[in-house]
């Protein structure tokens, strides 16, 4: 008996290890073909972790009919305490259903972790509902990490009039000595163009350049951008002023003549 239940934990270790593999290579149809064959081969119950990743797959290729229909599956084994498998589910509804199904389905949620939080969040995000995420951000009743943060500058970010605040978020991210990476960076690039920031832009230059960030495609390119409109800002800013001033000039020189 014994020796059975160890050749099915290996075997399930086995196809565990392969649909993360699959999905790792953005491989999902095999992924699910491979959860398929587990479900109809192993005499075991699937661990929480299979449930999550294949979640992942449903998202990434929008199957949303046979996501919900793991939900029903997860439910019944008693898995949805699991955090993992409730920020999959979240993000699944989310992406591939309605963002109200999703909320609700956070608000359902009794173990909320960080990374629970950070999908929601992120959700209303890149949904361009930064107002929500923020009043998430506000309610969070646990840490928050770097990935919270990234969303919300990000959402931030790309909203009008946002960059001040998002700009404000990267210094709080700092300020609790949380690291910055390559997603946070590139966030970042257009705030600090939309208010002219250039010693933002070298800031996050020389700090890409100290992490090793710095030859980084993605990034080398937008700092060049993010150096040509600032300059370029800064340029018609002051030749605004200038052209200002002489136009106040010429005005009290005119006066003085009448």
């Amino acid at each position: 008996m014994s020796s059975f239940y160890s050749t099915t934990h290996q075997r399930l270790l086995y196809f565990t290890k392969l649909i993360s593999s699959h999905i790792n290579q953005s491989r999902h149809e095999q992924a699910l073909s491979v959860f398929h064959h587990m479900q109809s081969s192993l005499a075991m119950s699937l661990d929480p972790h299979v449930f999550s990743l294949i979640l992942k797959s449903c998202t990434a290729i929008h199957r949303p009919h046979l996501g919900t229909s793991i939900h029903a599956h997860a439910s019944k084994a008693s898995f949805l305490s699991n955090p993992f498998i409730s920020s999959a589910l979240i993000d699944l509804y989310g992406k591939c259903i309605s963002l109200p199904s999703a909320r609700q389905l956070f608000d359902e949620t009794t173990h909320r972790n960080v990374v629970v939080w950070n999908t929601i969040i992120s959700l209303y995000a890149h949904s361009h509902d930064v107002t929500a995420a923020l009043q998430l951000f506000q309610h969070m009743d646990v840490a928050p990490n770097e990935s919270t943060f990234n969303s919300i500058i990000a959402g931030l970010a790309g909203s009008n009039d946002g960059s001040f605040k998002a700009i404000a978020f990267y210094r709080k991210m700092l300020e609790l000595c949380l690291k910055p990476r390559l997603i946070t960076l590139l966030a970042l690039l257009p705030a600090s163009v939309g208010v002219a920031a250039l010693n933002l832009i070298k800031e996050i230059h020389g700090y890409a350049i100290r992490n090793d960030i710095d030859p980084h495609p993605q990034l080398s390119s937008g700092l060049v951008e993010a150096y040509a409109k600032s300059h370029f800002e800064i340029e018609i800013s002051t030749h605004t002023t200038s052209f200002a001033r002489g136009l106040e000039f010429h005005a009290q020189g005119s006066k003085v003549l009448q």
